[in-house]
């Protein structure tokens, strides 16, 4: 570690330049004198390009983030959350078999970043390779540090639903729900397990529960269409179906109310 000093200036005086951080430089140097940048300078750096590249892509400006991206990767080609942000803008892009590359070298990279199995799982999961996406995602639960468990579980949860593992889901959202018990998407998915497992008074306290927390989404409104249905409550259902048919004509819930309103 060198200090570079002006040499006109008293030991006192560059001991205040020092203070002020004004005037003069303090660097760390290689064994043969070469000064190298500060870790805390190139992880600050590394971090405001994440946080760009994030910034451009949930605005649309995907030039400035790729250009953000590269930036990242020039200052840490194996930083595991710049990865994970490059899979993210090639699966945006179109391009799944870019993007599945990212996120397992993100995950050769630094197999302690959990945020990596959680994206990757979500990935396989949209794939449709359930097998893989739950391993994953199980292996994102593991991580007690992890400040967003909530969230892992719920995704785990949601994978072992699809699978049939109802009993392994509705634990797993158990657990989310020790983690955050104000989180009302999965509040929602345990009243959907619930009218799956055919407990229909449990569900309906859970849907009141998440009408009293959150706005109607198309999967709570084709819930709330089957309740009402089963409670024998047609006006309430009517209201619903026409909330779903109003504010989410192109979701799939709308075509299955319809569908099943055509079948009755």
């Amino acid at each position: 570690m060198s200090v570079k000093c002006p040499v006109s200036l008293k030991w006192f005086a560059c001991l205040l330049f020092i203070v002020s951080l004004g005037g003069c430089v303090t660097e760390e140097t290689t064994s043969n004198g070469e000064p190298v940048p500060e870790k805390v300078s190139k992880e600050g750096a590394l971090q405001d390009y994440i946080t760009l590249a994030t910034g451009y892509m949930k605005d649309g400006k995907r030039e400035q983030a790729l250009r953000a991206i590269n930036r990242g990767l020039e200052i840490d080609s194996s930083s595991p959350a710049m990865l994970n942000v490059l899979a993210y803008y090639y699966l945006t892009d179109g391009e799944p078999e870019l993007a599945e590359k990212q996120y397992k070298k993100a995950i050769r990279s630094d197999s302690s970043y959990t945020a990596s199995y959680v994206n990757y799982g979500k990935f396989l999961f949209e794939q449709k390779r359930y097998d893989e996406a739950c391993s994953t995602l199980a292996k994102a639960t593991e991580d007690v540090m992890y400040p967003n468990r909530d969230a892992a579980f719920l995704n785990y949860g949601i994978c072992l639903k699809q699978q049939g593992k109802l009993a392994e889901a509705e634990e797993a959202f158990r657990r989310s729900l020790i983690n955050d018990s104000r989180n009302p998407r999965v509040i929602l998915e345990v009243a959907l397990l619930k009218f799956d497992q055919g407990k229909f008074d449990e569900s309906q306290r859970y849907y009141d529960k998440f009408l009293a927390m959150s706005r109607q989404t198309p999967r709570s409104l084709w819930l709330g269409i089957r309740l009402m249905h089963i409670a024998g409550r047609e006006d309430q259902l009517a209201s619903y179906a026409l909330f779903l048919k109003n504010q989410f004509p192109d979701s799939q819930e709308y075509r299955e109310y319809l569908a099943w309103s055509q079948s009755r």
